[in-house]
């Protein structure tokens, strides 16, 4: 049997946050307290990656090892929580959101605008977009 090493912070900071600091079953969600389940349990050679780690509340994680909930779904919400978290990276939003500005900038002949959409680089903010519908225009 492994002997069961403490989570780092950082780790546990992680797997917080990809949840949303909530219990990962979609049916729960409760927020008041969480315990880091191990998918592939330590006994069976799992470690301590995020990636081997889903938060759980007390109840949905004895629910799990009295075997109501299956192992087949607690894999299910991590990779839906994965999808997710790469879906909303704000790195990669930002990027996007200063190209779209840019070209919007460039179409309506704004020279000056797309010098400062360039020095703002890839984490600059978009501005509002206009509460008139599209259709409106």
């Amino acid at each position: 049997m492994s002997e069961r090493k403490k989570v780092p912070q950082k780790i546990v900071v992680a797997v917080l946050t990809e949840a949303g600091y909530r219990c990962a079953v979609p049916t729960c969600r409760t927020i008041l307290a969480i315990d880091l389940h191990h998918m592939l349990e330590v006994s069976e050679g799992g470690g301590n990656e995020q990636g081997n780690l889903l938060p759980l509340c007390p109840t949905c994680h004895a629910l799990y090892h009295r075997g109501e909930i299956k192992r087949e779904s607690i894999y299910t919400w991590k990779s839906v929580l994965i999808s997710l978290s790469q879906a909303f990276d704000l790195a990669a939003f930002g990027k996007r959101c200063v190209k779209s500005t840019a070209a919007r900038l460039k179409s309506s002949g704004v020279q000056a605008g797309i010098a400062e959409m360039r020095m703002r680089g890839a984490y600059g903010r978009c501005p509002p977009r206009s509460r008139t519908p599209a259709y409106r225009r």
